[in-house]
């Protein structure tokens, strides 16, 4: 995951953000140069009753953050996987638990299982914005129409921000198939955020 943020400046140069109404707003170009992060393989316990992905004997699992989406590729219970992105709960160093509804959790027990797991959208945090939160962010411009790009906060498709949050992610799906980007260069594009300070 690898991206630069870039405030646009209005009429005047200005490029903090401005006053508008009750909020601030701030356009920015998004420069996303390596979309979402490496894919770490793992060798893994999936315990469906749990919603949990356990690291197994001997193997070092990969810790995604709390409150962000990850994708499991290439696991042995095909439920698990693919494009079932699922919202993590909890996370320690050996244990990942996810929700239950968002990809449909955990479906299918697995012992020992080899997956890749990696975090499945690109994070922006309020302070990239010169902002302490962010009440809604929307996309304006894009380089490149090959993919839909959309704020995800919590479940995504029920991403309204119900309260300003300090870092939310940016999904970028590709139109032709409907299937999460690869990690790779997306391009620019550019957003007009409001939020406080």
């Amino acid at each position: 995951m690898a991206h630069t943020v870039t405030l646009i400046a209005d009429h005047k140069g200005f490029t903090k953000p401005k006053v508008v109404g009750d909020e601030y707003r701030v356009r920015a170009r998004v420069n996303i140069t390596t979309y979402r992060e490496a894919v770490v393989t793992t060798t893994c316990n999936l315990v469906a009753s749990a919603n949990t992905i356990t690291e197994a004997s001997g193997t070092s699992i990969f810790q995604p953050t709390v409150g962000r989406h990850i994708q499991i590729d290439n696991p042995a219970a095909a439920g698990n996987g693919g494009v079932n992105i699922k919202l993590v709960t909890a996370a320690t160093a050996t244990v990942i638990t996810v929700d239950a509804t968002e990809g449909g959790g955990i479906s299918d027990n697995a012992t020992n299982d080899e997956i890749a797991i990696s975090h499945a959208y690109e994070p922006l945090t309020a302070a990239e914005f010169g902002l302490k939160s962010i009440v809604s962010m929307n996309v304006i411009g894009q380089e490149s129409l090959l993919h839909q790009f959309t704020p995800v906060v919590g479940v995504l498709g029920t991403n309204t921000m119900a309260s300003p949050t300090t870092e939310l992610e940016l999904s970028a799906v590709v139109r032709s198939t409907g299937v999460n980007a690869a990690t790779s260069d997306l391009g620019f594009i550019t957003v007009e955020v409001y939020g406080n300070l």
